[in-house]
Protein backbone atom coordinates (compact mmCIF):
# COMPACT_ATOMS: atom_id res chain seq x y z
CA UNK A 1 0.00 0.00 0.00
CA UNK A 2 1.11 3.49 -0.74
CA UNK A 3 0.20 6.23 1.67
CA UNK A 4 -0.74 9.58 0.20
CA UNK A 5 0.79 12.48 2.08
CA UNK A 6 -0.68 15.92 1.79
CA UNK A 7 1.69 18.67 2.70
CA UNK A 8 0.63 22.12 3.73
CA UNK A 9 1.67 24.76 1.24
CA UNK A 10 1.98 28.35 2.39
CA UNK A 11 -0.03 30.35 -0.10
CA UNK A 12 0.59 33.76 1.45
CA UNK A 13 0.90 36.44 -1.20
CA UNK A 14 4.17 38.36 -0.81
CA UNK A 15 4.37 39.71 -4.36
CA UNK A 16 4.12 43.49 -4.57
CA UNK A 17 1.98 45.12 -7.26
CA UNK A 18 3.61 46.63 -10.34
CA UNK A 19 3.05 50.37 -10.80
CA UNK A 20 3.82 52.38 -13.95
CA UNK A 21 3.64 56.19 -13.98
CA UNK A 22 2.25 57.17 -17.39
CA UNK A 23 1.56 60.93 -17.43
CA UNK A 24 2.86 63.57 -17.01
CA UNK A 25 6.34 62.52 -17.98
CA UNK A 26 9.48 64.00 -16.45
CA UNK A 27 10.23 67.72 -16.99
CA UNK A 28 6.93 68.76 -18.57
CA UNK A 29 5.78 72.37 -18.14
CA UNK A 30 2.17 73.39 -17.50
CA UNK A 31 0.47 76.75 -17.07
CA UNK A 32 -0.86 78.02 -13.75
CA UNK A 33 -4.50 76.94 -13.19
CA UNK A 34 -4.30 74.45 -16.08
CA UNK A 35 -5.90 71.08 -15.21
CA UNK A 36 -3.29 68.28 -15.30
CA UNK A 37 -4.44 64.68 -15.49
CA UNK A 38 -2.04 62.31 -13.75
CA UNK A 39 -2.22 58.73 -14.96
CA UNK A 40 -0.75 55.53 -13.55
CA UNK A 41 -1.28 51.86 -14.28
CA UNK A 42 -1.16 49.07 -11.70
CA UNK A 43 -1.19 45.29 -11.91
CA UNK A 44 -1.02 42.52 -9.32
CA UNK A 45 -0.78 38.74 -9.36
CA UNK A 46 -3.76 38.30 -7.00
CA UNK A 47 -5.83 41.49 -6.87
CA UNK A 48 -5.59 45.23 -6.23
CA UNK A 49 -7.36 47.01 -3.37
CA UNK A 50 -6.48 50.69 -3.78
CA UNK A 51 -4.22 53.20 -5.51
CA UNK A 52 -2.98 56.39 -3.85
CA UNK A 53 -1.83 59.59 -5.56
CA UNK A 54 1.08 61.43 -3.92
CA UNK A 55 2.25 64.93 -4.79
CA UNK A 56 5.35 66.73 -3.49
CA UNK A 57 6.59 70.30 -3.85
CA UNK A 58 10.10 71.29 -4.95
CA UNK A 59 11.57 70.41 -1.53
CA UNK A 60 9.93 66.96 -1.60
CA UNK A 61 7.49 68.10 1.10
CA UNK A 62 4.00 66.63 0.72
CA UNK A 63 1.52 69.26 -0.44
CA UNK A 64 -2.14 69.62 0.44
CA UNK A 65 -2.91 67.29 -2.48
CA UNK A 66 -1.15 64.35 -0.87
CA UNK A 67 -2.69 60.95 -0.60
CA UNK A 68 -5.83 61.03 -2.68
CA UNK A 69 -7.03 57.42 -2.77
CA UNK A 70 -9.11 55.38 -5.22
CA UNK A 71 -10.58 52.21 -3.72
CA UNK A 72 -10.79 49.27 -6.10
CA UNK A 73 -13.62 46.83 -5.38
CA UNK A 74 -13.82 43.22 -6.48
CA UNK A 75 -10.92 41.06 -7.56
CA UNK A 76 -9.24 43.24 -10.16
CA UNK A 77 -5.71 42.43 -11.28
CA UNK A 78 -5.12 45.60 -13.32
CA UNK A 79 -6.28 49.21 -13.14
CA UNK A 80 -5.59 52.47 -14.94
CA UNK A 81 -6.14 55.35 -12.51
CA UNK A 82 -6.39 59.08 -13.26
CA UNK A 83 -6.22 62.04 -10.87
CA UNK A 84 -6.82 65.61 -12.12
CA UNK A 85 -5.38 68.65 -10.34
CA UNK A 86 -4.59 72.27 -11.16
CA UNK A 87 -2.07 74.50 -9.42
CA UNK A 88 -2.34 78.19 -8.53
CA UNK A 89 1.34 78.95 -7.96
CA UNK A 90 4.60 78.59 -9.84
CA UNK A 91 6.67 75.70 -8.53
CA UNK A 92 8.32 72.43 -9.43
CA UNK A 93 6.49 69.33 -8.24
CA UNK A 94 7.03 65.58 -8.28
CA UNK A 95 4.35 62.91 -8.13
CA UNK A 96 3.83 59.23 -7.56
CA UNK A 97 1.21 56.50 -7.34
CA UNK A 98 1.25 53.78 -4.69
CA UNK A 99 -0.75 50.59 -5.33
CA UNK A 100 -1.88 48.14 -2.64
CA UNK A 101 -2.98 44.57 -3.25
CA UNK A 102 -5.62 42.66 -1.29
CA UNK A 103 -2.87 41.04 0.83
CA UNK A 104 -1.53 44.42 2.00
CA UNK A 105 1.58 44.47 -0.21
CA UNK A 106 2.30 47.83 -1.79
CA UNK A 107 4.65 49.40 -4.29
CA UNK A 108 5.41 52.87 -5.65
CA UNK A 109 5.73 53.82 -9.28
CA UNK A 110 8.93 55.79 -8.90
CA UNK A 111 12.26 54.25 -9.74
CA UNK A 112 14.93 54.35 -7.04
CA UNK A 113 13.11 57.13 -5.23
CA UNK A 114 13.05 59.39 -8.31
CA UNK A 115 9.52 60.54 -9.07
CA UNK A 116 8.74 62.39 -12.31
CA UNK A 117 9.04 66.17 -11.89
CA UNK A 118 7.01 68.84 -13.65
CA UNK A 119 6.83 72.63 -13.56
CA UNK A 120 3.86 74.95 -13.20
CA UNK A 121 4.51 78.49 -14.34
CA UNK A 122 2.87 81.57 -15.81
CA UNK A 123 3.15 81.81 -19.55
CA UNK A 124 4.10 85.21 -20.93
CA UNK A 125 3.23 85.49 -24.58
CA UNK A 126 4.75 88.34 -26.52
CA UNK A 127 3.91 89.15 -30.11
CA UNK A 128 5.97 91.65 -32.04
CA UNK A 129 4.92 92.92 -35.46
CA UNK A 130 7.31 94.96 -37.52
CA UNK A 131 5.75 96.92 -40.35
CA UNK A 132 8.16 99.19 -42.13
CA UNK A 133 5.96 100.74 -44.83
CA UNK A 134 2.87 101.57 -42.84
CA UNK A 135 1.97 104.15 -40.22
CA UNK A 136 -0.96 103.50 -37.90
CA UNK A 137 -2.75 105.79 -35.49
CA UNK A 138 -3.06 104.74 -31.83
CA UNK A 139 -6.31 102.83 -31.34
CA UNK A 140 -6.67 102.03 -35.04
CA UNK A 141 -7.92 98.51 -35.76
CA UNK A 142 -5.41 96.32 -37.63
CA UNK A 143 -6.44 93.10 -39.38
CA UNK A 144 -3.72 90.58 -40.21
CA UNK A 145 -4.26 87.98 -42.90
Amino acid sequence: NTANCLSSIDQTDTTKPNVTLLYPIDNQIFGVNTPITFSCSSTDNVGLSKVEFWLYDNNHVPTSYINETRIITGIINAADIRFTKSFSRNDTYSWNCRAYDISGNYADGDISGLSPRFKVENYNVSISIFLTKYIFNIGEKITLK
